[in-house]
C-alpha cells in the first residue's frame, strides 16, 4: 500500500511540475521587457519542429542560428506558417521546420521546449526545458 501511495505521489508530481513547464513555456512570451523572443519544440521522435518569434525582434536568420544550435544534424527549409498574428503587444510569425536528426548531444533527454529572450542587456537568454536522466523536469538556462 504505501510503495502504491509513493508511486502515485511521484506521478502526481511529476504531472504538476510538467503542467507547470508547458504554461510557463507559453506564457513567457507574454511577460518579456523587449520586444525579441523565439519559442520552439523540439523531439527525436519527430522531425518537425514548430515555434514562432517576434517580428521586429529576431530575423529569420537569426531564428535559425538558434535552431542549429538545438538541432543535431542539417536543418530543413524554414516555412512560415501563416500570416503573422497579434498577440497582445507583439506580431508573431509562426514556422515550421525539419530538424529530422532531433534534438542536439548535448541536452540529456530526447526532447525540449526553448525560448529565448533578448535581455535589456542586449544578450539572447535562453531557457531550455527539458528532462534529466531520472525523468524530472530541468529547466537550463545559457546566454547566445
Amino acid at each position: 500500500m504505501a510503495t502504491a501511495l509513493a508511486g502515485f505521489l511521484q506521478w502526481t508530481s511529476f504531472m504538476a511540475q510538467f503542467f507547470f513547464a508547458v504554461a510557463l513555456f507559453m506564457a513567457l512570451p507574454a511577460f518579456a521587457d523587449e520586444p525579441a523572443f523565439a519559442t520552439y519544440a523540439i523531439s527525436s521522435r519527430h522531425p518537425d519542429v514548430r515555434g514562432g518569434y517576434s517580428l521586429g525582434g529576431y530575423s529569420e536568420s537569426r531564428v535559425l542560428d538558434f535552431l542549429r544550435r538545438d538541432c543535431r544534424g542539417p536543418l530543413g527549409l524554414l516555412i512560415l506558417a501563416g500570416k503573422p498574428q497579434q498577440k497582445g503587444d507583439y506580431l508573431v510569425q509562426n514556422f515550421k521546420i525539419a530538424c529530422p536528426d532531433g534534438l542536439a548531444e548535448r541536452y540529456p533527454s530526447s526532447m525540449a521546449a526553448i525560448t529565448v529572450r533578448r535581455q535589456p542587456d542586449g544578450r539572447d537568454l535562453a531557457e531550455v526545458f527539458t528532462l534529466d536522466a531520472t525523468g524530472r523536469m530541468v529547466m537550463l538556462r545559457e546566454y547566445r
